[in-house]
């Protein structure tokens, strides 16, 4: 199925007022991916949900081939409990982009050691954790420490299937013709996403969101 075919069943996503187009393509690349979902991230503050950051995952054309085989006829509710489906779209062999724009103005030290935290917990967890992994996790922490992150600035991760972590910031929701950062370690590539839309994902808002339209996409192939 073609990126194509994807345009006229994929809507753009608008959440904090900010919109996620329907299609992104990456930096210094010639794929055109489609918004798989989006979602908010946030924490329940005495009693008020404050909103962090909104975040969008964007999949290349060939995650609904690969998702259709495994996925298609199952209920929607299938797909949004089964921690196999994410882990799917996390380690699946295509393209990924999330979009990580700020409600909240955090600075980057702030933003990146949550991350990390979480990717760390993860590799540990899975055995996955070695010196290869904890200098990418150390390489990626070093590019957000100069940055300032006000609201409506964006991150872009490039999640890219020849292993590599691609990391862009944006003043706005552009998307910039080259990236500030190249982590070359496939595992890492997959545990940044893995901590967005994983078992333990920080917005389970976008986990919802990606079952939610994933299901109306391959069932409609």
């Amino acid at each position: 199925m073609g990126t194509e075919a994807c345009s006229m069943t994929v809507t753009e996503i608008e959440l904090e007022g900010i919109m996620f187009p329907s299609a992104l393509t990456p930096p210094r690349s010639g794929k055109t991916l489609f918004l798989g979902g989006a979602g908010v991230r946030g924490l329940d503050i005495n009693g008020e949900f404050k909103v962090f950051t909104v975040t969008g995952v964007y999949l290349e054309s060939e995650a609904v081939n690969f998702l259709t085989k495994r996925w298609k006829g199952k209920p929607v509710e299938q797909l949004s409990s089964s921690n196999q489906f994410y882990r799917d779209i996390v380690t699946g062999p295509f393209d990924k982009l999330s979009q990580v724009t700020l409600v909240a103005h955090l600075s980057g030290s702030q933003f990146v050691q949550k991350v990390v935290e979480n990717c760390r917990t993860f590799m540990k967890k899975e055995n996955l954790y070695s010196q290869k992994e904890e200098k990418a996790a150390i390489e990626f922490e070093k590019l957000f420490e100069p940055i300032d992150l006000p609201p409506g600035s964006t991150i872009f991760f490039t999640h890219c299937s020849s292993g590599q972590l691609k990391v862009t910031f944006s003043k706005d929701t552009s998307v910039p013709e080259l990236e500030n950062g190249v982590i070359d370690c496939p595992i890492l590539k997959e545990v940044v996403l893995e901590s967005i839309v994983g078992e333990n994902g920080v917005s389970p808002a976008a986990k919802l969101s990606l079952a939610l339209r994933i299901h109306d996409i391959i069932n409609s192939v």
